[in-house]
C-alpha cells in the first residue's frame, strides 16, 4: 500500500481534495498497489494535527478493511510513504521519527531543516526555540535510516533538492545508505517519467518488505512523543531535547544494546531469543528476567539505578510515573503538544480579577478558534467552565482561558501547578509578576486526570502569519512555559512581550535556561 501526502495548495479544501479524488478515474493498468491518499487537514506540512490525521487516517483504514474481510489484500509490512513537495516534507517528518511503519519512504523535495530553509531567519533563536527545532527538524532523526530505506527524489535545479542534501550529509559518515535520484535541469516538479523511476526504485524494498522483527535496530529520538522502533521503546529520558539512543542488536546469547540519554526502555524479545539470556547494556552484563505480559509476549523492561541498569517490573515504572511526574510519552511538551491529541478549550463564566487580562484571554480563544477553523480545517471544541463533565475531563486535554476567578477550573488545578496566582500577583520560577498586566501560558500534566495536560491561556504558539509564510515557521514558540506581558494596542489588541519562557526539566520542574 502507498501512503501519499499532497504538496502545498492554499486553495486546497475538504471539497476540492474529495472531487480530485472521487472514484471517477480508473486507477492505472500497471498499478499493482493500494493508494491512500490523505489530506492531513490542509496545509501544514503534516505536523502537529496534521501529523495526528496521517497516522489515524491508516490505522482507520486498515482497521475497516480487516472489519470487511479485506485485510488479505494489504500487507502492513510493505507499506511505502511518499509525497512531493510539502508532502515531501511531510514524508521526511512522519518517516524519519516513525521509521518501522514503513518498508520504504520516497521523499520528494520538501525540507528538513529551518535554519537554512527558513529566509531572514535569526542564526539563533531563543533557547526554547531552538531546543523544539529537535522534534519539528527532520534532519536530527536523519539516522534512523537506518531502519528503513529512502528513495529521495528532486530536480537539479530544486532548491528543495538541499532537504534530501541534509540527510545525506548526516548519513555518510554513519555508512548509512540512501538513494538519491536527481532530474537534471529540472527545477521544482515532479514529472511521470520520474515517478515510474521512483516506483522503479521503491520496488525491490516494498517485494522484501519490512522485518517484522529486525535483528539490530538503531533508533534517534529527541523526545517521548517518538519513543519507539520495531522492538526497542523507550520509556524514560535523561534530559528531552537532547539527543536520545538506543542501538540494539539480537544476538546467539541473548542482547547487547549502546543507550545515550535514556533512563528507562523495553525491549519486546524475539519468539526465538535464547532462554536464559545474557543481556549487554552500555557494557553491563547480567542476565535479566523476561516479563510475560496478557497478550503472550516476552519482555525485558530496564531501569539505570545510580549508573548501573536492573531489571524491573512494568508495574513499578507504572506506579512511578503515577507518584512522581515525569515527562513520558505523550505526556512531555511543549505547549503545543497538546492539540495533536484531543483537547477542549475551556472559557470562564465568572468575574475576572482585572478587564484587560480578560479580555486578553478571550481574544486569545477567539484567535485560536480562528486559526484552528481555517488552518487546521476543524471546529474548535469550547465549553463554559460549568458545563464541563466528568468525562471531559477524562478524555481530552484542558485547554483554560481567564484566571483563577473568571474560570472555576483554574481555581480548582491551580495548587498543583507550578505557580502562584493571585489577584495581585503571579509567582513563578522565584519572580513575581503584577497579575493586572500578566498572564501565564503554560502546560503542565493535569491534576485533575493522569494521562492529560491542563494549558493555561495558549493556543498554538505560532499564528496566521506563519500559515501563511512557510510550513518551516510552523515549530514552538513558548517551550512549555511563558509569562507575557500584554500590551494590547489598536493594530494588534493580542500584542503582548514574553517576560520569561523555556522548557521544564523531565521532572516538570522549572530549569535554568539551556
Amino acid at each position: 500500500m502507498d501512503v501519499v501526502l499532497h504538496g502545498r495548495d492554499l486553495s486546497l479544501t475538504e471539497v476540492k481534495f474529495l472531487h480530485a479524488h472521487d472514484g471517477s478515474k480508473d486507477a492505472p493498468r500497471e498499478q499493482t498497489w493500494v493508494q491512500l491518499d490523505i489530506y492531513g487537514r490542509g496545509n501544514n506540512g503534516y505536523r502537529w494535527a496534521g501529523e495526528t490525521d496521517v497516522i489515524e487516517v491508516v490505522d482507520s483504514f486498515l482497521a475497516a478493511e480487516r472489519t470487511l474481510g479485506r485485510d488479505f489484500l494489504i500487507d502492513p509490512n510493505r507499506m511505502v510513504l511518499r509525497g512531493f513537495s510539502m508532502g515531501g516534507a511531510g514524508t521526511w517528518q512522519l518517516g524519519l521519527h516513525t521509521p518501522a511503519r514503513w518498508c520504504v519512504l520516497g521523499p520528494g523535495a520538501g525540507f528538513t531543516t529551518t535554519h537554512g530553509y527558513v529566509k531572514d531567519l535569526p542564526d539563533k533563536l531563543p533557547t526554547e526555540q531552538e531546543a523544539c527545532l529537535h522534534i519539528y527538524d527532520a534532519v536530527d532523526y536523519a539516522e534512523n535510516a537506518f531502519n528503513v530505506p529512502v528513495v529521495a527524489y528532486a530536480g537539479a535545479l530544486d532548491p528543495q533538492l538541499q532537504a534530501a542534501r541534509n540527510i545525506e550529509a548526516r548519513l555518510q559518515p554513519l555508512n548509512i545508505s540512501m538513494k538519491l535520484l536527481v532530474a537534471p535541469d529540472l527545477k521544482h516538479a515532479f514529472p511521470p517519467e520520474w515517478q515510474k523511476k521512483a516506483e522503479a526504485a521503491y520496488a525491490p524494498f516494498v517485494q522484501k518488505g519490512r522485518d517484522e522483527y529486525p535483528p539490530r535496530v538503531h533508533f534517534v529520538t529527541y523526545s517521548l512523543r517518538y519513543p519507539s522502533c520495531a522492538w526497542v521503546e523507550i520509556i524514560g529520558l535523561n534530559r528531552h531535547y537532547d539527543r536520545a539512543l538506543v542501538d540494539a542488536e539480537l544476538t546467539e546469547t541473548g542482547y547487547t544494546v549502546k543507550t545515550a540519554n535514556v533512563r528507562a526502555l523495553r525491549l519486546t524479545l524475539a519468539a526465538n531469543a535464547p532462554n536464559p539470556l545474557t543481556l549487554t547494556i552500555d557494557g553491563q552484563s547480567f542476565s535479566p528476567r523476561p516479563y510475560l505480559g496478557r497478550n503472550g509476549t516476552n519482555s525485558l523492561y530496564l531501569e539505570r539505578r545510580d549508573e548501573r541498569w536492573t531489571d524491573v517490573l512494568p508495574q513499578r515504572l507504572q506506579v512511578d510515573r503515577l507518584r512522581r511526574l515525569q515527562k513520558t510519552q505523550r505526556l512531555q511538551g511543549p505547549i503545543d503538544d497538546a492539540f495533536m491529541e484531543s483537547f477542549l478549550c475551556v472559557r470562564g463564566t465568572g468575574t475576572p480579577w482585572h478587564e484587560a487580562t480578560q479580555k486578553y484571554a478571550e481574544d486569545n480563544l477567539k484567535r485560536f478558534q480562528e486559526e484552528w477553523e481555517k488552518y487546521f480545517r476543524g471546529y474548535l471544541p469550547v465549553k463554559d467552565d460549568v458545563s464541563v463533565t466528568e468525562d471531559d475531563m477524562a478524555g481530552h486535554h484542558l485547554v483554560l482561558f481567564g484566571d483563577p476567578s473568571s474560570n472555576s477550573l483554574i481555581g480548582q488545578v491551580l495548587d498543583g501547578l507550578p505557580l502562584r496566582w493571585t489577584k495581585e500577583q503571579i509567582q513563578f520560577a522565584g519572580k513575581s509578576y503584577s497579575a493586572a498586566d500578566h498572564v501565564p501560558a503554560l502546560l503542565y500534566p493535569s491534576p485533575l486526570h493522569a494521562g492529560g495536560y491542563v494549558v493555561l491561556n495558549s493556543g498554538h504558539t505560532f499564528h496566521a502569519a506563519d500559515f501563511q509564510g512557510t510550513n518551516a515557521l510552523l515549530y514552538p514558540r513558548l517551550g512549555d512555559y511563558a509569562i507575557l506581558k500584554i500590551a494590547p494596542g489598536e493594530k494588534d489588541p493580542l500584542a503582548s512581550q514574553t517576560v520569561i519562557s523555556g522548557l521544564f526539566d523531565d521532572y516538570w520542574q522549572w530549569a535554568n535556561p539551556r
